[in-house]
């Protein structure tokens, strides 16, 4: 945020360029769209929505087909989030314009990062860049939860995306929130009870608004 001439404080607007495979719905976008306003909302931010294609044509297609690791566990090749990223990255460099990517794609999404491997992930986020969210896995949920799900999703990663990853708790390694302070959205989701949180906590609030206004002024600036 800035101070304008008069006094009053004016909200930072941050671009946010949203990519989709071609097989994405708009409903499943619209649920993106609000996750990512919600966490800037709370930051303090305004947001700047750029939906990116050429056309008719997704260029993430093309990335996530670069990105494919051949070999199969039996539920098709799955997308090397650490790789895909990269090549949004690239394309982020060539571009004059400063803003967060926002990427969504409809194949199963692995992470080979940092010495592990984590099978079937449903997204990850890369602080002070944006995130990749995979639906392989959540088309089969029913209609009234499906968008809420997703919503949920992309405000957790771009959480993680702002650089949201647990300060105030006593364990220094912890990129999760532990839900100490109640129901949030960034706890790591691993039942549907926590997947179905759809607020942060009071101390993921405080962080984020100490957190975003550094990332986004290191990347939107």
């Amino acid at each position: 945020m800035t101070t304008t001439a008069s006094g009053v404080t004016a909200r930072k607007m941050v671009s946010v360029r949203f990519l989709r495979t071609s097989n994405i719905p708009d409903r499943a976008m619209a649920a993106v769209h609000s996750g990512v306003s919600f966490i800037l909302d709370v930051s303090r931010a305004e947001i700047k929505i750029e939906d990116w294609r050429n056309g008719s044509t997704h260029p993430l297609d093309g990335f996530q087909t670069r990105s494919l690791i051949t070999f199969d566990h039996g539920f098709g090749y799955q997308v090397d989030a650490t790789k895909i990223l990269s090549f949004a990255r690239e394309e982020l460099a060539r571009s004059p314009e400063r803003h967060f990517m926002a990427m969504i794609i409809d194949r199963d999404l692995n992470d080979l990062s940092d010495m592990r491997f984590l099978d079937y992930i449903s997204g990850k986020g890369a602080p002070g860049f944006g995130f990749i969210l995979s639906l392989a896995r959540f088309n089969s949920i029913p209609g009234e939860a499906f968008l809420p799900f997703i919503r949920r999703m992309a405000a957790h990663e771009f959480g993680h995306a702002l650089g949201l990853v647990g300060w105030h708790r006593s364990n220094a390694a912890a990129t999760h929130c532990s839900g100490e302070k109640g129901p949030c959205l960034m706890r790591k989701g691993d039942s549907v009870e926590m997947m179905a949180e759809q607020e942060l906590c009071p101390d993921c609030q405080d962080e984020l608004r100490v957190m975003a206004p550094l990332k986004i002024s290191d990347e939107i600036d």
